[in-house]
């Protein structure tokens, strides 16, 4: 995709960009697909306006997994907790996407395809969809009034560019029962009367992003920027209290283990060897947009220990090539063992050198990765709730698990919708 002017919006009929360049604005990226994660993004950068290079940003982001237990405890439900994902394919469940319905009309879209049972070639048409969206709002706007006569005034548009895919694996399941109207209900059905003889069983969607992040080269830090409250105690002021920012770089995987909104702050990614004019350090924010619920099932219920990544938002382990998919390589076979958090409590200390995050890549003027309208759609009759769950992660040549300052960060943020904002130049809107 290529374009030299975002304004293009205004002309949907003529598309400003090319799908087989990836070239958007000052964005450039690969796109493809996976049976089992779907769309892929890799190779992102962005193109320094002052220098006119590009400067690297992702490496590779899709989706890790898709985790939906329900809570229906009976014999014939208790098994229902899916990895949609690793147990069925969140690539090879791709339904094509019908234009002016699933995409505007400015979208171009492309077939997926991939090798068969048999071997054979399938191919998916119109399986992924890219395309500009602008809602009418201002991404970034500055106004001075202090000249005599006039008013100066800029004002940048919010621009997207959206890659979007559906994955059919997340279809609602409903249970048949004797009620009729939700008075008759006494007890706990484990879900919501949604229609006669029909229930609609309560049930959680984890979404998981996998994000490897290459912010201006591959040595990066995980960054806490907390806020804290300072009390003035020595009378040097009329004020009572402030409060100020403290900066933690995690050195260890314990270090890296964040539950979001537990305290007032900021996650970043920076770049500890590279410096803006102002001299700080170059990075980027994850912003979780108040997707801070965690899973309420008991440690030692089955289906959580297979995902027990799902009890923190924040995970940064080191890297390893083998530890790749949030609940295991080999999802339907594993026993809890061998997931995200998993890694993390095997080894004391830890040696980064890359990092991921699980979330969606979002970027306003920049790149978005759109997940499926079935599964990050909130339906308040169903009663299903979406998660927010971040998992970072760091490889390194040796095996030390340790997270030094100038290690390269490999980050998972899992989120029902999430974005890297780029600081002091990148505003970002939610997918």
């Amino acid at each position: 995709m290529h374009t030299d002017n975002i304004n293009s919006r205004s002309r949907p009929d003529l598309p400003s960009w090319y799908v087989s360049a990836c070239r958007w604005a000052n964005w450039e990226f690969h796109l493809g697909f996976d049976v089992r994660a779907g769309t892929v993004i890799s190779v992102a950068s962005v193109k320094d306006s002052e220098v006119g290079t590009p400067r690297r940003v992702l490496y590779r982001g899709f989706v890790s997994e898709l985790f939906v237990p329900y809570m229906d405890i009976s014999e014939e439900w208790y098994y229902k907790t899916f990895f949609d994902a690793g147990e069925n394919g969140f690539g090879l469940s791709a339904a094509p996407l019908e234009p002016n319905a699933d995409c505007p009309s400015n979208a171009a879209f492309m077939d997926a395809h991939f090798a068969g049972r048999d071997g054979a070639p399938v191919r998916i048409p119109n399986a992924l969809c890219v395309f500009e969206r602008y809602a009418g709002d201002a991404s970034w706007r500055h106004t001075e009034f202090g000249f005599p006569g006039q008013v100066i005034t800029e004002v940048r548009p919010d621009v997207s560019l959206v890659v979007r895919m559906v994955s059919v694996t997340g279809i609602l399941q409903v249970k048949g029962t004797q009620y009729t109207h939700a008075d008759q209900i006494a007890g706990d059905e484990h879900g919501t009367l949604l229609a006669r003889n029909t229930i609609g069983v309560y049930h959680d969607h984890f979404v998981t992003f996998h994000l490897d992040l290459d912010v201006d080269g591959a040595a990066n830090s995980f960054v806490r920027s907390k806020l804290k409250t300072v009390r003035v105690t020595d009378g040097s002021s009329q004020r009572r209290s402030y409060w100020t920012v403290e900066k933690e770089t995690a050195k260890t995987e314990a270090d890296a283990r964040v539950e979001l909104g537990a305290e007032p702050g900021e996650l970043l990614v920076v770049n500890p060897s590279k410096r803006t004019r102002m001299g700080n350090l170059v990075g980027y924010r994850v912003i979780s947009h108040g997707a801070t619920a965690a899973s309420l099932l008991s440690d030692d219920d089955y289906p959580q220990i297979r995902a027990s990544y799902s009890k923190n938002q924040v995970w940064v382990t080191a890297y390893s090539k083998s530890e790749k998919w949030a609940a295991g390589l080999y999802t339907d076979e594993s026993r809890g063992d061998d997931n995200l958090a998993a890694w993390s409590r095997r080894y004391v200390t830890c040696c980064p050198k890359a990092m991921n995050i699980g979330g969606a890549f979002c970027s306003r003027n920049g790149v978005m990765a759109d997940a499926s309208a079935c599964c990050m759609q909130e339906c308040r009759d169903r009663r299903h709730r979406h998660r927010a769950v971040v998992h970072c992660r760091l490889p390194s040549p040796a095996l030390s698990r340790r997270l030094p300052v100038d290690a390269t960060v490999e980050r998972w943020l899992r989120a029902s919708s999430c974005q890297l904002l780029r600081e002091e130049s990148i505003d970002q809107d939610s997918a």
